[in-house]
């Protein structure tokens, strides 16, 4: 706070400020205005170059008609927030604002109303590392705090005031109570919701906290739904209790999960083997063969039919179900369950195909 400090309004050698000088113009007016309050900011700069506590303080002027460095990226960053994930990934500048963003959340507690700023004990931060924590006792007090300054609560002495340092300091300390969460009990916010990765981040909306996954968590994001996947994989195979009879034994809390192989074997029952992985169910199945066989496909009996058998043998791919029509002596039209429309040759050394028109039906 500064007393009894005056700020010029003037130029040096002036009696007037650019704004009662009627002889400029405005281009000029707007000069001679940003050089009032670069001199003013000059001033402040000097009385401020002090130290508080045993901390140096460096305030660092920035001249009014210059680019405001190093905080010049304001449009970049609001771009970074409506842009998807993909081209945030793929895009240079892009990818320096996330990185920037990834330092902040985790130096930084983000409350609804306040943003703290904190530094860690990682190692491999560079920024830390090089700049160590001086107030170690702070730092430590803090932690046991929760990791962040206290949320206020109400006082349990004064009803209608909030606790004082002293008293919440008792209240978590010597009485062992726990600590109440960021914003918690705070009367103008009704439901606080903090990221559930363990960030310090108070998420303000649906999409703020998606947003937020995604720049922040997205390795952590992209595990979690690999995992989901897995798991609807293991469920959608795993065997259930409709699946098994009397006295089979089933996947329960205290049980292993347990893989039952269902081939019907040729007396008509089931080969009911029941494996502990899926990979033992697979070996079973590669071993005796229980696998269901496909249908023999049916060709008509001609040379169409003949040409349709050899490509069948060849390539194993193709559908059970054709409609083959005759266009001339030369070729035929043969058309899938898949609505693909294949010309053959009747004729030739070789039995070669050509696709001559594929459509899929909407």
């Amino acid at each position: 706070m500064l007393v009894s400090v005056t700020l010029p309004n003037t130029l040096p050698g002036e009696n007037t400020t650019p704004t009662q000088q009627t002889n400029l113009s405005m281009q000029e007016r707007r000069e001679k205005q940003a050089e009032v309050f670069d001199g003013a900011i000059k001033m402040l700069n000097n009385f401020w170059r002090r130290e508080h506590d045993g901390f140096p303080i460096t305030p660092i002027p920035v001249p009014c008609m210059k680019a405001n460095m190093p905080y010049n990226d304001h449009e970049d960053v609001e771009k970074l927030f409506k842009k998807g994930i993909r081209e945030i990934l793929t895009t240079p500048a892009f990818v320096n604002l996330r990185q920037e963003y990834v330092f902040l959340v985790k130096h930084c507690v983000r409350r609804t109303y306040m943003l703290e700023f904190v530094k860690c004990n990682d190692p491999s931060c560079s920024h830390c590392s090089c700049k160590p924590i001086r107030a170690k006792n702070l730092i430590s007090y803090i932690k046991q705090m929760g990791g962040q300054l206290p949320t206020p609560g109400f006082s349990h002495i004064h009803a209608g005031h909030y606790m004082t340092w002293l008293e919440m300091n008792n209240y978590i300390q010597h009485l062992q109570q726990p600590v109440v969460g960021i914003d918690k009990g705070c009367p103008s916010i009704a439901d606080v919701k903090v990221c559930p990765r363990g960030c310090q981040y108070v998420i303000s909306s649906v999409s703020d906290g998606e947003k937020h996954d995604f720049l922040v968590h997205y390795t952590e994001r992209q595990s979690d739904m690999q995992k989901k996947r897995r798991a609807q994989k293991r469920a959608a195979n795993s065997p259930t209790t409709m699946d098994l009879t009397e006295g089979d034994s089933c996947t329960t809390a205290a049980e292993p999960q347990s893989w039952l192989c269902t081939y019907k074997l040729p007396d008509g029952t089931e080969c009911r083997f029941m494996g502990e992985t899926y990979y033992q169910l697979r070996k079973h199945k590669h071993q005796s063969q229980h696998f269901v066989r496909r249908r023999e496909l049916e060709f008509p009996e001609n040379e169409v039919g003949l040409l349709l058998r050899t490509l069948t043998e060849q390539t194993k791919k193709w559908s059970s179900f054709w409609t083959v029509v005759l266009l001339d002596e030369q070729c035929a039209a043969v058309t899938t369950i898949n609505e693909m429309v294949l010309v053959l040759p009747l004729k030739g050394e070789t039995w070669t195909l050509f696709v001559l028109f594929l459509f899929t039906h909407q």
